[in-house]
């Protein structure tokens, strides 16, 4: 990531939402081979994408399901964030390892925000296969 930003490229991430566990049904997505879970990107990604003179590199950070704990909640299991995995696990004991995946920069100006989107999101479910 720092070669990255030392090169002159922005770095925007989907947030927490985009391998968001809770995802409702109609906007969980999975990748083509190993069918992972991603939530649909909202059209933020695209039309900052679409701006002139900006490249895009899609990428994708593996191993952060590690951060979360199950629980039950109205007798429903889910998927909560654990301060205590990320803080000591990770970062104090690095117990929990992550991989950062990346594609190639993509130019998206001209295109519209919904496909500049589509375009993202199918970049980062082709990479979640490689994980």
């Amino acid at each position: 990531m720092q070669a990255l930003l030392n090169n002159g490229f922005n770095l925007m991430m989907a947030g927490a939402p985009g391998r968001d566990f809770r995802g409702t049904e109609g906007e969980t997505i999975y990748s083509p081979l190993k069918k992972k879970p991603l939530r649909k990107f909202t059209e933020l990604c695209g039309l900052l994408a679409i701006l002139p003179g900006i490249e895009t590199v899609p990428f994708c950070i593996d191993g952060t399901h590690e951060f979360y704990r199950q629980v039950e909640i109205n007798g429903r299991q889910e998927m909560e964030f654990s301060p205590r995995k990320f803080f000591v696990m990770f970062w104090l004991l690095g117990k929990i390892k992550i991989k950062i995946i990346y594609g190639q920069p993509l130019v998206l100006e001209g295109k519209s925000r919904a496909e500049a989107t589509s375009i993202i999101q199918e970049s980062v479910l082709n990479l979640l296969d490689i994980c």
